[in-house]
């Protein structure tokens, strides 16, 4: 349960802001781990999402900025969430299993993208939605020795997409990537077994990692988030930057959904009356250069610049 779960992170000296543990005091260590060893971040707050029945892969793909139809199963991609008017909603990453999607969304977004999802579901359409972001517990390793952790406590280690396995007895999906610009993997178990899995973790090596610090990484790696960097006047997402593509998962603006989103090759914020900012938070009145974590993230959720 996420009591015992903050039990055990009370314990290692978590100060927590609403239910999440900020920092556990250790700010620039777990920042230096992150970087050269190994830290444990929680990020149990992000919202998660199952999308199944049979035309999940078609719905996802007509509505978001990634390539769905044809993913196997053990594929993951990042993608984004955007209005009929470009606007972006959110950036997520989505892990395609045998039987569903699950949507790893930013931190409060679970329940707006459950409405917009089902608002968007037609009578013929075979889709069904579930909420799991309460039944999860959500955990990030990273660093570059995240994989020699996971492997010293008898883990099968994905070299790309994610796989089942179990860690200290605990059932857990790895995914490659955690959330960050830095070698990683995120973990999804059911909530009942986070205090476990923690606790194991920790005990491996893995410094713990507050919520702080990882913002503090976020911006470091130029991942945006909804509310800050991702907003309804500025939106990094938006400004034309440039990528390192990544073959096979870019689509073309005129297909991204509502046919309105062809905005985002026509220059949405100007005909909306937006500004362009960049990470560093300079606002722009042309184009930005990308800094090179922004740019990264654009490439994976499948979008591009001219």
């Amino acid at each position: 349960m996420a009591a015992e779960l903050q039990d055990v992170q009370a314990a290692a000296g978590a100060v927590f802001e609403d239910g999440v543990p900020m920092s556990f005091g250790n700010d620039p260590a777990a920042i230096a781990a992150a970087q050269t060893g190994v830290a444990l971040g929680d990020r149990s707050h992000w919202g998660l999402i199952s999308v199944s029945d049979e035309d999940r892969l078609r719905f996802l793909h007509n509505q978001t900025t990634n390539r769905f139809e044809g993913q196997q199963p053990g594929e993951a991609c990042d993608t984004v969430f955007v209005t009929s008017t470009a606007r972006t909603i959110d950036l997520i990453t989505a892990y395609v299993t045998e039987v569903a999607v699950l949507l790893l969304t930013s931190p409060g977004l679970d329940g707006r993208l459950m409405e917009w999802m089902d608002r968007y579901i037609f009578f013929a359409d075979k889709v069904k939605l579930e909420n799991l972001t309460q039944q999860t517990a959500k955990f990030s390793l990273v660093g570059p020795a995240a994989e020699s952790l996971l492997a010293a406590l008898g883990a099968a280690v994905p070299k790309t997409g994610h796989l089942e396995t179990t860690i200290a007895e605990v059932p857990v999906r790895v995914a490659v990537g955690c959330g960050l610009a830095l070698p990683g993997y995120t973990l999804l178990a059911d909530s009942t077994s986070g205090a476990q899995l923690w606790q194991s973790l920790a005990e491996a090596g893995a410094v713990a990692l507050g919520d702080r610090p990882w913002q503090q990484l976020m911006v470091e790696q130029g991942r945006p988030l909804p509310g800050t960097e991702l907003t309804e006047d500025y939106n990094p997402l938006e400004a034309r930057q440039g990528l390192l593509h990544r073959p096979g998962n870019h689509r073309p603006p005129q297909y991204l959904p509502g046919g309105e989103a062809a905005a985002l090759g026509a220059d949405p914020l100007r005909a909306s009356g937006g500004g362009h900012r960049d990470y560093s938070g300079r606002h722009q009145s042309g184009h930005p250069h990308p800094g090179p974590g922004n740019a990264e993230w654009l490439a994976r959720a499948g979008l591009h610049s001219h």
